[in-house]
């Protein structure tokens, strides 16, 4: 790959203002196309909203579609291109793709996924792809989008109800959701962090609400085994499926115990947060793996005991709102992200932006969270 400033990368992806940032940090020369835009990113790189500025509604082919209006040498993507591996495949033939390709994405596929698992011995919840039959006392039953996303369309099923086409079904585990983030090569790779995520509003049960980091078990000795696991998971799918670049993997964490949901295989919402924590030049990471198979000597363990936790919310709005004229770079300097523009408005229930924090402590930095999120609705509320 030609020096950084002469190469220019396109991100592309339903959100891209996080990854903006990572590249914008490591040197390159940045364009970017999504479904937001939002002023702040817009302020960092040259950034086109699908609709408002390209005039097309949000789809993964209409984000490649779009593309073709621009110059890059390479792309980037975030979620949900990885859903879509036969978008992946043509953005292949019209430029260079820094990340997983059409082969690798298929850790997507959940029944390729599950056999993997239990040959390797990796706890993930029971799954179906038919209603479950006999259900004991007390268990419940999710139904997924087989192209999940952000928690989206996921519910709790209800015995005899129909549901969507392309949905499967999931035993509820209800322990702690969290993340781990990891680099590869294709063959080797290495933990990068473990974030405690959080889901659920008052209007969606599942959806993505931000992350916290560092997750630690309540005992010591579980956060070593836990970190095991996870490594023990990401080594088996990095050679499984050949991952490449940034993956994320989701699991619940419950008695002691690791239950894999899924993998994201592309740059993931809490990634920022290792930045944060650990001072991680994550893009520039993902290419090194990406072009030269070069993975970093880091070692999570030795971050564990630091003092701080790290945090972000997507804040929703309670109600429907207009976003005041002016606001902007306000919020701005108040450190918030993912900032629409004055007069926007805002449905119920939709994202309005984003808002970090840190504390001594998992309680400390929750609730500094919870006091940035009010300060957002009463901005826009008054």
């Amino acid at each position: 790959m030609r020096e950084k400033a002469r190469v220019r990368v396109l991100l592309l992806g339903f959100s891209t203002r996080a990854l903006a940032e990572a590249a914008a940090a490591a040197g390159y020369d940045l364009i970017s196309i999504d479904y937001f835009a939002d002023y702040d990113q817009q302020r960092l790189i040259p950034a086109y909203s699908l609709q408002r500025d390209l005039g097309l509604e949000y789809s993964a082919e209409n984000l490649r579609q779009a593309s073709q209006r621009f110059s890059w040498d390479a792309v980037v993507y975030t979620s949900n291109l990885e859903n879509h591996p036969e978008v992946v495949a043509k953005l292949e033939e019209e430029r260079m793709v820094l990340g997983n390709g059409p082969s690798e994405l298929r850790v997507r596929n959940q029944r390729e996924l599950w056999e993997a698992l239990a040959r390797a011995g990796i706890l993930f919840p029971p799954s179906c792809w038919c209603p479950p039959g006999a259900i004991r006392g007390g268990e419940r039953w999710l139904v997924k989008p087989e192209k999940s996303g952000g928690g989206l369309r996921i519910y709790f099923w209800q015995a005899g109800e129909p549901v969507p086409p392309r949905t499967y079904w999931q035993c509820f585990i209800p322990g702690t959701p969290v993340s781990a983030a990891l680099v590869a090569n294709g063959v080797e790779c290495v933990v990068l962090g473990i974030t405690e995520q959080f889901s659920g509003t008052e209007t969606a049960g599942f959806l993505y609400r931000g992350n916290i980091v560092p997750f630690l078990p309540p005992e010591e000795e579980d956060g070593e085994a836990l970190l095991a696991e996870v490594r023990r998971t990401a080594a088996r799918l990095t050679c499984e499926f050949g991952l490449k670049g940034l993956n994320g993997l989701d699991f619940i964490y419950y008695q002691g115990k690791l239950y894999l949901l899924e993998v994201n295989p592309r740059y993931t919402a809490s990634m920022e947060l290792l930045t944060r924590a650990y001072g991680l030049d994550l893009f520039q990471l993902h290419v090194e793996a990406c072009l030269n198979e070069s993975l970093p000597q880091f070692h999570l363990e030795q971050y564990w005991h630091q003092p701080s936790f790290y945090g972000k919310r997507v804040v929703y709005a309670r109600r429907g709102v207009q976003v005041p004229a002016g606001i902007e770079e306000v919020l701005y300097r108040k450190g918030v992200r993912d900032i629409p523009r004055g007069g926007e408005r805002i449905p119920q229930g939709a994202p309005v932006c984003t808002v970090f924090a840190t504390g001594g402590s998992r309680t400390e930095c929750l609730e500094h969270l919870d006091l940035a999120a009010e300060w957002i609705y009463r901005q826009l509320e008054q």
